[in-house]
């Protein structure tokens, strides 16, 4: 999880709290935190399993961020929320921008001829 959904998580936790929602990537998830599982607001048969570890422990990635590769250190970048109240930008961190993907194919022609898109 991002810095600021483990310490939600985390103060969940420490409070006894059953559960929590949590926005991930856009979307409102249920942490269950007496069965250790994570599931849609919306979408309960879908379940993904979550525990707890130590803090600086090194990550695989965070869901909905874009890593920075290139360097030793793990920069995360989260542009905003659904209400804008956390935009925060770590330093050195390229801001999230979202995909675009646009295929484009060749336009066949009346004699059987492939023609470039202009």
């Amino acid at each position: 999880y991002d810095e600021r959904t483990s310490r939600e998580l985390e103060d969940a936790f420490s409070k006894g709290k059953k559960s929590t929602e949590m926005l991930i990537a856009g979307f409102l998830y249920v942490a269950d935190l007496e069965n250790m599982v994570q599931y849609r607001r919306n979408e309960h048969g879908r379940r993904r399993k979550i525990k707890r570890d130590i803090i600086d422990i090194p990550k695989k990635g965070v869901a909905g961020l874009r890593l920075d590769c290139d360097t030793n250190t793990v920069n995360l970048a989260r542009e905003s929320s659904a209400d804008g109240a956390d935009s925060t930008l770590t330093p050195g961190a390229a801001a999230v921008q979202p995909l675009a993907s646009i295929s484009v194919r060749p336009l066949p022609a009346l004699d059987g001829q492939l023609v470039s898109p202009s």
